[in-house]
């Protein structure tokens, strides 16, 4: 209990961590992997990614982002524990980490360029 902080800690903590380690694929899972060296345990039978055919869950899995036990994770830590980066930074486990962001958290250049199309949209429809 002593490492688990009061809610909305997520920020102040996320750069200083060598790694993330989630329970539920929401938005703290999708900032982790945004910013680096991030797992996922989880049993997905419970609560599947939105991807019918499974297949970026499968890759997660592949890649040792995710993980359907404690055990396989705690495995996985133990082996990464020294330098997460050398895992994270992989060309497999990056490829999987930028195919899922396209999925799942796409993140535009220019974000307020898309808001103000879509306001102007909208408007055009009342006016």
């Amino acid at each position: 209990k002593k490492y688990i902080d009061k809610k909305l800690s997520l920020h102040k903590y996320l750069d200083k961590s060598k790694i993330l380690i989630c329970a539920y694929p929401e938005t703290a899972f999708l900032e982790g992997l945004i910013s680096g060296p991030t797992i996922l345990i989880n049993n997905f039978t419970r609560m599947p990614l939105n991807d019918s055919s499974n297949n970026i869950h499968k890759k997660l899995i592949d890649c040792k982002i995710s993980f359907e036990s404690i055990h396989e994770a705690v495995l996985h830590l133990n082996r990464v524990a020294y330098d997460p980066y050398i895992w994270w930074n992989s060309k497999e486990v990056q490829n999987t980490v930028f195919e899922f962001k396209q999925r799942f958290c796409k993140i535009e250049n220019k974000p307020v360029n898309s808001w103000k199309n879509f306001i102007r949209e909208e408007l055009k429809k009342i006016i």
